[in-house]
């Protein structure tokens, strides 16, 4: 028996051991791994950097997003330019980037160098997974190349004032699509405008450089494919809200070419930009890539439009200022005429440019890249840098705006010292906006029907906070405001300019 016993005590303590040795295996071998790559992605994410240029070093793996974390970023980058300077760099996970953060550093980079700043990055969840690195993007998330150029030739040329003009005459037809209440309570009865909607905020989201987290820390993508395998489909989601946009995008422009073809199209940005002799070389792909740009740019118009209204609900002087100005115009004539697009009320144009200015929806405006070596105060930023613009800190700058944190749409009527004051929401340099002007002329008068028709007050309870450009935002971030305001229809004009649309 004993004979017996020995060779399976043998055995068994062998199995122990290898049992043990197994169990250290498991957990040693996979916990040298992740340090062998955390020492290694920290070599390579220190040595991306800028030589010097000033900025936080930040945390493995993660740099210096733990450090604005569930904050405005735009509003955080600016108090950090007080112990950096004007200019500075950051590490969002392994991405370098560099924020510019006054108006005098925007114009030395992106004015004097607007060659070289006229690139876009590539980021990993718009251009490889929404639109599985496919040739038709929006101009403004477009790399800088003839293909760019040429689209932003067409479509600067559709945006022009003369062609925005023509664009006035959809107004009219526009309005008796609204002349009842119940008609737009509930979009999804029209499937097409329900899918735009549901696509385009997706997009919006997938486009934010303060989220989508992918972008900047490698390690994650591996997990978004395994989370794919298990089913969570974020990365097919993501694919198939790239599929959907282009496909309504291109059911549109084929049924823009039909009525054009019949003669029976009405006059809109994308039929001048087919009609347009120097759209013939562009391909499909390149022609859906203009329709994208503007659909895309309703998403910050919308937003603009929020804020507005919420400021006018709790601001009734600004609201009483803007309303006077309008009864006044022309002698009273303008309330009852049906043309008030062509209109050019002072007040109400720089009230349009102070929303502007003071809310900036796109805080960060649109990403930019190097597109060759830059030159800042004795550092070099080379090619392919991440750029921001932080329009945010650019409207809030105190050597351009005076008293910059207070709403003042008088500050654009004094003449000369106008000059300086840039738009900063369009951003600024060769990838500035080609829409600003039709995107200032669509919120101009949107605000004059709006004061025009409505008298706007907060709800009851609401704070004041909510007005405010920061601790107002709903989401931590550059995300919409969360407007509550009621809008009373002015009794003696509900009748006036089609208004007894909404009067009901």
């Amino acid at each position: 028996m004993e004979d017996l016993r020995l060779p399976l005590l043998g055995f068994t303590a062998a199995y122990s051991g290898f049992i043990i040795s197994f169990i250290k295996f498991s957990v040693l071998a996979p916990s040298a791994l992740f340090t062998a790559y955390v020492i290694l992605n920290e070599f390579i994410r220190l040595s991306s950097r800028v030589p010097r240029l000033p900025g936080p070093w930040g945390y493995p793996l993660l740099g210096s997003l733990p450090s604005i974390e569930g904050k405005v970023n735009s509003d955080e980058y600016r108090k950090w330019a007080g112990k950096y300077g004007d200019v500075f760099q950051l590490q969002l996970g392994n991405t370098t980037a560099v924020v510019v953060n006054s108006a005098a550093a925007a114009r030395a980079l992106f004015i004097t160098q607007r060659e070289a700043t006229n690139g876009r990055p590539i980021f990993y969840v718009l251009h490889k997974k929404v639109q599985r690195g496919g040739p038709v993007t929006s101009i403004g998330t477009s790399p800088w190349d003839d293909s760019c150029k040429r689209r932003r030739k067409v479509a600067a040329t559709a945006l022009n004032k003369t062609s925005v003009e023509s664009y006035l005459p959809l107004i009219h037809p526009l309005t008796t699509l609204i002349q009842r209440v119940e008609d737009v309570k509930d979009l999804h009865s029209d499937l097409l405008l329900s899918e735009i909607i549901y696509i385009e905020e997706q997009i919006a989201a997938f486009r934010d450089v303060s989220t989508n987290y992918s972008n900047y820390i490698p390690i994650l993508r591996p997990l978004n494919t395994i989370a794919d395998f298990l089913g969570f489909h974020t990365g097919t989601h993501m694919a198939d809200v790239g599929k959907r946009r282009h496909a309504y995008h291109a059911a549109l422009q084929e049924n823009l070419r039909r009525e054009i073809a019949l003669g029976i199209d009405r006059p809109c940005i994308q039929g001048n930009v087919l009609k347009d002799p120097e759209s013939k070389g562009l391909s499909e792909g390149e022609l859906l890539s203009v329709s994208l740009s503007m659909m895309a740019g309703a998403d910050t118009t919308k937003r603009s439009i929020m804020w507005a209204m919420l400021l006018l609900a709790h601001r009734q002087d600004i609201q009483e200022k803007a309303y006077q100005a309008i009864v006044e115009f022309e002698g009273g004539r303008l309330l009852e005429s049906q043309d008030v697009a062509h209109t050019k009320i002072e007040y109400l144009e720089a009230l349009t440019k102070e929303i502007g200015r003071y809310f900036v929806v796109l805080r960060l405006a649109l990403p930019k890249a190097t597109h060759s070596y830059v030159d800042w105060q004795g550092s070099t930023i080379p090619p392919q840098t991440l750029l921001f613009l932080n329009s945010w800190a650019c409207s809030r700058d105190p050597s351009v705006f005076t008293d910059p944190n207070s709403f003042t749409p008088e500050r654009w009527l004094d003449g000369d010292q106008t000059a300086n004051r840039h738009q900063y929401a369009f951003g600024i340099g060769g990838r500035m906006c080609v829409a600003s002007h039709v995107a200032s002329k669509a919120l101009y008068t949107v605000l004059l029907h709006l004061i025009a028709h409505f008298k706007m007050v907060p709800v009851e309870g609401a704070s004041d906070d909510e007005v405010d450009p920061v601790a107002g935002l709903a989401v931590p971030g550059n995300h919409q405001a969360a407007p509550k305001a009621r809008h009373k229809p002015r009794a003696h004009r509900r009748n006036a300019i089609g208004v007894n649309m909404i009067g009901s």
